[in-house]
């Protein structure tokens, strides 16, 4: 009975530690986010002409649009501002990039 109370208070002063797992999380899909768009804003020209050949409409608004939540979404997942909020943009971004590029072309 003593080995369960004491381990039972060693949970307890683990519970300080509750929000390392999501921390590391964010800090690891800032890093995706943030590079990602990144990439786009080094190579608009790309991006936006590749937006165009997959048949968006208005690829450049398009670009910047996905540049801004990519970038933007990411930075306010790091500081945890607003994150449920921010979670669907990037959410709508990464199921039409899924669907646009993966499922309609051959996947490059």
């Amino acid at each position: 009975m003593r080995f369960i109370l004491s381990f039972d208070g060693f949970l307890k002063k683990l519970s300080v530690l509750d929000f390392v797992p999501l921390f590391l999380i964010r800090v690891y899909l800032f890093f995706v986010f943030w590079f990602a768009g990144v990439e786009k804003i080094e190579n608009l020209e790309k991006f936006s002409g590749y937006l165009g050949a997959l048949g968006v409409p208005l690829p450049d608004l398009a670009s910047w649009l996905v540049i801004i939540i990519e970038s933007g979404g990411g930075a306010l997942l790091l500081v945890g501002l607003f994150v449920r909020w921010v979670s669907l943009p990037l959410l709508v971004v990464m199921f039409f990039a899924g669907y646009l590029v993966h499922l309609k072309t051959d996947g490059a």
